[in-house]
């Protein structure tokens, strides 16, 4: 083989391994233990790799793995929408845009396949729900990547059954949906800083220059002489 054959092979696998076989990367949550950083490729594989090397005949081939994934249409790079509350003018109406979150969804086929492929199935899909969840509950995020964009500090709402019926299995498709939050976990303690910054110094009162000065007032006319009294006021 040629060495342009080569690094085609070479760059055809790497595209399928990014962007068909582990197009999702948890972050922190339970990937606290893994650097931060841990692709969905070693949930799917988990099971099935242990029980390969039992048989000994463990996955090699990239086209054997448990799910691939499928980028979905309708995702969206850029959402913003005009606000509907009452405007002062159309110059006002023209500048009122509010940002809405992005969404993404992966469709992952995931059918049985060879020998005790249902055994492995239910096993990595009831393992991969635990794990998901229990992701969600510690905070943790996702990276996603796609042919058009690669973005952090994603959401998983929900996973669900993607299947359409069209073969004798059932429940071989599922759908991850996803949304980009408008502020991330950072962004809101930064905000939750500045705030209690400003409390602080609201609560200190506010700085002043030089010393407090309880003289007689700066203005000559203001005296006793031109001062009214009340002394014609009627009880």
């Amino acid at each position: 083989m040629s060495g342009a054959n080569v690094l085609t092979v070479v760059g055809s696998t790497a595209f399928q391994l990014a962007y068909e076989i582990s197009p999702i990367i948890l972050n922190d949550g339970v990937a606290q233990n893994f650097g931060g950083v841990l692709p969905i490729v070693v949930l799917t594989e988990a099971i099935g790799f242990a029980n390969g090397l039992l048989q000994g005949s463990a996955t090699t081939t990239l086209s054997a793995f448990f799910g691939h994934f499928w980028p979905q249409p309708g995702a969206t790079l850029y959402d913003f929408q005009v606000a509907q509350y009452p405007f002062a003018n159309q110059t006002i109406a023209a500048n009122s845009m509010i940002a809405q979150p992005l969404r993404c969804s992966f469709r992952m086929d995931a059918p049985a396949n060879g020998a005790g492929g249902y055994v492995t199935k239910l096993a990595t899909m009831m393992a991969l729900q635990a794990t998901l969840k229990q992701h969600a509950l510690l905070g943790g995020t996702y990276t996603l990547i796609t042919p058009s964009f690669i973005s952090q500090n994603w959401l998983l709402l929900n996973l669900r059954d993607g299947s359409a019926g069209e073969g004798r299995q059932a429940q071989t498709s599922w759908i991850f949906d996803f949304e980009a939050p408008l502020i991330t976990q950072a962004q809101a303690a930064q905000a939750v800083g500045q705030q209690n910054s400003l409390i602080s110094q609201a609560s200190a009162g506010t700085p002043f220059s030089g010393e407090l000065s309880w003289s007689s007032p700066a203005n000559s006319n203001l005296t006793s002489a031109n001062v009214p009294t009340g002394s014609g006021l009627a009880n």
